[in-house]
């Protein structure tokens, strides 16, 4: 195990940034501000089935189901029912200096599994959009999730199987930009990092990135989006001098340098239909893709799960959404989530690659807007 110093300074700026932008404006508010009109909250809970939890592997699946995976958490199942709490506060300054508003957004997040309590979850998110001319906003926001469960791997230093968990952060800065009334374009700096519990923190990572994205109103009532992003990880934990032998039989990739690359693209359309069953349907369909390549300069024999490995891992979603009530709306949403790999061993393909299939009900009551 290797301690690494963990860094908050960006999201200690990012916060910091975020409060300071909601009191400049009082200098110069154009009215005074009001609770009912500058504020909303809402809240959302979605419920449904997920077919591998853990995104195991199919092998991984067989040797679950012949109590053959090693583990110490002992998962009741590879598949669950899940719930999903929301709670999602947004404030509002009023316009200012003729046109500017500054505008925040917190959403708290709670993922339940019914059979597999362990894998439960908080997050916590922050948005804000900031103008700063008529067509260019500041834009900024900062995700967290203090503790989320990965599974259970051997630790080499301690000799034993422990639950790998880790603390998540990813923040993101830059500006928004609306071309024409239908085209707007954004571009932001973005950087997370991954810090694991005690066990682990050989798998420590930092990253560094860009993204970008379109928006494109197509027809009045049909909108194309699209998003890419560029990240470069540092496996920071990782120590060269550390390595050891690999042990194959436990199938772990705790060892070597799991540096990496990745290209991020994802596209898709948002329609509202016409009125079908007395009502009109908000649709949405997208399409992501994620290409990793590790970078670790170290052969084959030194380091067998990362050295000339990448994989694609995609994602269809399908969504679709209408109004049940006045301040209640709700739908179903579908989706398919799978990775494939490539590597130089034939071994990492058998325990990397994994299929997931989701499908669940959301619905969101609006307590004011």
């Amino acid at each position: 195990m290797k301690k690494t110093r963990i860094r908050h300074g960006f999201a200690t700026l990012l916060i910091g940034a975020l409060t300071v932008s909601m009191i400049l404006p009082v200098q110069s508010m154009a009215r005074a501000w009001n609770w009912k009109k500058d504020t909303g909250f809402s809240i959302t809970y979605t419920s449904g089935y997920d077919s591998n939890i853990l995104e195991l592997s199919d092998d991984d699946i067989d040797r679950f189901e012949n109590n053959e995976l090693p583990g110490s958490t002992s998962p009741s199942t590879y598949d669950d029912l899940v719930q999903n709490f929301g709670a999602k506060f947004k404030i509002y300054s009023p316009k200012y200096l003729d046109f500017r508003r500054t505008r925040l957004f917190y959403t708290f997040g709670y993922q339940s599994f019914a059979g597999n309590k362990y894998n439960d979850r908080v997050s916590h998110s922050l948005f804000l959009m900031q103008d700063i001319t008529r067509k260019v906003d500041l834009v900024a926001s900062y995700f967290w999730i203090p503790q989320r469960y990965l599974r259970d791997y051997y630790d080499r230093d301690m000799g034993h199987i422990y639950p790998c968990e880790f603390t998540y952060h990813l923040y993101s800065a830059g500006l928004r930009f609306q071309v024409t009334k239908q085209i707007r374009l954004d571009g932001r700096y973005e950087g997370y990092q991954v810090y694991y519990n005690r066990y682990f923190t050989e798998y420590d990572s930092e990253s560094n990135g860009f993204r970008v994205g379109l928006q494109v109103k197509v027809l009045p009532k049909l909108v194309f989006d699209g998003d890419v992003r560029y990240r470069w990880a540092d496996n920071v934990g990782f120590d060269q001098n550390e390595i050891v032998a690999n042990n194959a039989s436990l199938l772990d990739a705790e060892y070597g340098d799991g540096s990496y690359g990745e290209e991020w693209f994802e596209y898709g359309l948002s329609w509202e239909t016409p009125e079908l069953l007395n009502r009109t349907w908000d649709v949405q369909v997208t399409h992501r893709l994620r290409h990793r390549y590790y970078t670790s300069d170290m052969s084959l024999e030194d380091d067998p799960f990362h050295a000339g490995r990448e994989h694609l891992q995609q994602r269809l979603f399908l969504d679709v959404n209408t109004s049940i009530v006045s301040g209640l709306s709700g739908g179903i949403a579908l989706e398919y989530e799978w990775r494939r790999t490539d590597s130089p061993n034939d071994k990492v393909p058998v325990v990397k690659d994994f299929d997931a299939y989701r499908a669940m009900l959301n619905f969101t009551i609006e307590i004011w807007d």
